[in-house]
């Protein structure tokens, strides 16, 4: 048995309430099996960090959740009074982070009973020294590449991963400075691996995560979607060194015809022009890849 600590986040954005007290309610069952496994986590605390342009819930409505979850978790709700976005978000709520493990994830996310020990458990392995591990996304898995012996993966996604504290503290969380939202997970992820580190996917530690479909399956994005996947595109060539391929795809940018992507190119160069773009990182690509069909490699396209 661990005797170990727990901070779950997440970022809300106009989130309807039944959806999060879903989210809640899943979290005090899995900290439940967790205990009565006698597997790892004696205080697990949860954190809304909120980004709604109006309060999410009242006072009154904090204190009836904080009495409610008393008996699994600790409730945490912060107002940020401003967009945030969701690395800058998280990185606040760290801030006065003081447990040993850290999991970042969407606000809708259900577990399954045996979440927390099945993400925990990659940590204690000898092979290889585990920096993250990234729950699977049901009922649609992301499309990403892992190594199915070991479960190695080039990169996680931010919709649900566990980190120990002092890695996230280490890198120095998200990029805020670059990454509203979009791209700032994967960021994160080449960073922990050229900090030495692997990232495991756990196939046995899944979560419901929700995503709206078209009416032939496809993903829908917003404007705002692809504004935001498109200057986080371009700031991944940047900083991880693809220069020819940042050229290119500024010059695609250009001639699209939705705005979004020609307002993205405008917003990047002007940011080259003011010099607020950092260092270049990893021009050997020891740990980056960039693919043709995004800004890494999949197992198939959404």
């Amino acid at each position: 048995m661990h005797n170990e600590s727990l901070q779950i986040q997440t970022v809300l954005y106009k989130m309807d309430h039944e959806s999060l007290m879903r989210a809640l309610d899943s979290l005090a069952n899995t900290v439940r099996v967790d205990r009565e496994c006698g597997a790892y986590f004696n205080r697990v605390t949860m954190v809304h960090g909120d980004a709604s342009p109006s309060p999410s819930f009242t006072k009154d409505e904090v204190a009836a959740i904080t009495a409610k979850y008393a008996p699994w978790f600790e409730y945490k709700y912060i107002y940020f009074n401003e967009n945030t976005g969701t690395s800058r978000g998280h990185n606040r709520m760290f801030e006065e982070c003081t447990s040993d493990y850290l999991i970042v994830q969407n606000p809708d996310i259900q577990y399954a009973p045996m979440f927390l020990q099945r993400m925990r458990e990659p940590f204690d392995r000898t092979d290889v020294k585990v920096g993250l591990t990234e729950a699977r996304q049901v009922p649609m898995e992301h499309p990403k590449e892992y190594d199915e012996n070991t479960k190695i993966t080039p990169w996680a996604t931010g919709a649900c991963f566990m980190t120990p504290s002092h890695v996230y503290k280490e890198v120095g969380g998200f990029d805020a400075d670059l990454f509203f939202m979009y791209c700032d997970d994967v960021d994160l992820s080449w960073r922990i691996r050229l900090a030495g580190y692997e990232l495991i996917y756990q196939p046995l530690a899944p979560v419901f995560h929700p995503k709206q479909l078209g009416s032939h399956g496809e993903w829908r994005p917003t404007s705002a979607e692809i504004f935001f996947s498109a200057e986080a595109e371009l700031f991944m060539c940047y900083k991880f060194s693809f220069d020819k391929r940042l050229e290119r795809l500024i010059s695609d940018f250009k001639k699209r015809e939705e705005p979004e992507f020609a307002k993205a190119a405008e917003t990047f160069l002007e940011r080259t022009r003011t010099g607020k773009l950092p260092p270049q990182l990893d021009p050997n690509h020891e740990v980056a890849e960039i693919s043709d069909k995004g800004y890494a490699h999949c197992r198939y396209g959404l």
